[in-house]
Formats: C-alpha cells, structure tokens, sequence
C-alpha cells in the first residue's frame, strides 16, 4: 500500500507538473491568442477603413465620371447647335451666291442687249452721218453748180445788156 501511495503520489505531482505546464501553456496560448485576435480586429478595422475609403473613392469617381459625361453632353450639343446653325449660314449664303450669279446673270444678258442697242445705234449713227455727209456734198455739189449756173445767166444777162 505504502508502494502504491508512493507511486499515486508521484504520479499526482507529476500530474500536478503536466496541469501547470498545461495552464502556463494555455496562458501562453491565452496571450498569444489574444495578440492574434488584437491583429485580426486591427485588420479588420483596417479593412473597413479601406472599404470606406474605397466606397469613397468610387463615389467620387461616379460623380465625375457623371460631370463629364454632363459636360461632353453639353459641349455635344453645343457643337450640333453650331454645326446646324454654321449649315443654315451656308445654305443662306448659297442661295445669296445663286440669287447674285442669277442676276449677274440677268444683268449680263441686259447689258448684252443694251450693248447690241448701242452698236446698233452707233451704226444708224455712222450711217447718217455718211449719209449727212454725202448730202452736205451733194448740196454743195448743187450749190457750185447752182452759182455757176447763176454766174452764167449774171454774164449772158450783162453780155446780152451790152450788146
């Protein structure tokens, strides 16, 4: 009995060594536990501050992603509004050029008309005048002979006076 005592008690203390050597461990583990849980929470704030701050950043880029999709809208409709009103100019200032090309046009063949007017009238003009002029010899032509003819009589009338 007094062996089996000896034995239990041995195997008590050494039982008693293992629990303590099992507790510090476990306290170890405890601590070390706890410094992981310490990090995984730190991480996990981490994390959610960068998912804040990711959400953020996303917000920011969805705004001004919507700004300039707003402003290329803007200038897209600015730049139409321009395009349509500079193809009104050019369609007005093309009928203004067909409308000035008509009546220059008009004007050309007028003044071709007035211009064959004129030749024709300086023609009618030429013409009188050579037709003036060949009158004017003729009067003169008669008017010589006329006077020489009066000279004639004057001389046959004196000479018949004296005889």
């Amino acid at each position: 009995l007094e062996s089996e005592k000896e034995s239990l008690a041995r195997s008590i203390e050494e039982s008693s060594n293992q629990k303590r050597e099992l507790e510090e461990c476990l306290a170890s583990s405890d601590a070390h536990l706890q410094l992981e849980k310490e990090k995984l929470l730190k991480s996990i704030n981490q994390q959610h501050e960068l998912e804040e701050r990711l959400a953020h950043s996303d917000a920011c880029v969805a705004k001004l992603q919507i700004e300039r999709l707003a402003h290329s809208d803007a200038c897209v409709a600015n730049l139409e509004s321009e395009k349509e009103s500079l193809a009104r100019s050019i369609e007005e200032s093309s009928n203004q050029k067909r409308e000035l090309e008509e009546c220059l046009a008009s004007s050309d063949a007028h003044l071709q008309l007035e211009k064959e007017k004129l030749l024709k009238s300086i023609n009618q003009q030429h013409e009188l005048e050579e037709r003036l002029a060949h009158s004017d010899a003729c009067v003169a032509k008669l008017q010589i002979e006329r006077l020489a003819h009066s000279d004639a009589c004057v001389a046959n009338l004196e000479s018949e006076k004296e005889s």
